[in-house]
């Protein structure tokens, strides 16, 4: 017969079972996209391999990002890039995936600066200082900001795919994954350090190009 409203399916009503059936169709496509994307974005990570890589200064790329960033950048933080002029910053590699991993940092720094704005009655604009540094044969590229900071228990936890702070529908917990992920493939490695309401200090480091 045709079902009613009030029918029982078991123990559900007709309109419960439309509702749960419309969250779950939701949830799927949501799920769906996500991993897609998430395929994506480390195809990209992994498919650079293939490519030539080539021999580039790291300052350079630094100033890229932050050109590619500027509205960001004076909305939320006063910028500070330190080098010395002196110095080499030449690595071998891949231009657009460091570019890639850089402006992760760059844009978590950002979110950062601006979460403790929202929150924090009287901190208008945050700061954020870029220091790049060759030393004993490796580049050290530091991201320091003066944003939110880190909690402890999730300090650790912060490179795992899929790991986010941001609310749901916000970011797929796949951006430091895919920045470690892509320094790691440049032989280099990332370190954190992070006081919660204080800051983050993001280091990366690669080994320096050297002329043979």
């Amino acid at each position: 017969h045709e079902a009613h409203p009030d029918d029982k399916f078991g123990p559900y009503s007709l309109p419960e079972i439309r509702a749960k059936f419309s969250q779950l169709l939701e949830s799927t496509v949501g799920a769906t996209v996500r991993i897609i994307t998430v395929a994506d974005k480390l195809k990209q990570c992994t498919s650079f391999a293939l490519s030539q890589s080539n021999v580039f200064n790291c300052v350079d790329v630094v100033k890229n990002v932050i050109e590619m960033h500027r509205f960001l950048l004076e909305k939320w933080a006063d910028l500070k890039l330190e080098y010395d002029e002196s110095e080499e910053y030449n690595i071998n590699g891949h231009t657009l995936q460091l570019e890639q991993a850089l402006s992760i940092l760059l844009t978590n720094a950002c979110d950062a600066i601006s979460d403790r704005t929202k929150k924090e009655e009287g901190f208008d604009k945050g700061e954020l200082k870029i220091i790049a540094k060759n030393i004993d044969g490796k580049i050290h590229i530091t991201f320091c900001d003066n944003g939110c900071g880190i909690p402890e228990d999730i300090k650790d936890k912060i490179f795992a795919p899929y790991f986010t702070t941001k609310p749901q529908g916000v970011g797929d917990g796949m951006g430091l994954s895919l920045c470690k992920a892509i320094i790691e493939r440049h032989d280099g490695s990332i370190d954190a350090k992070s006081e919660l309401g204080k800051g983050t200090e993001l280091c990366v480091i690669l080994p320096a190009h050297h002329e043979k």
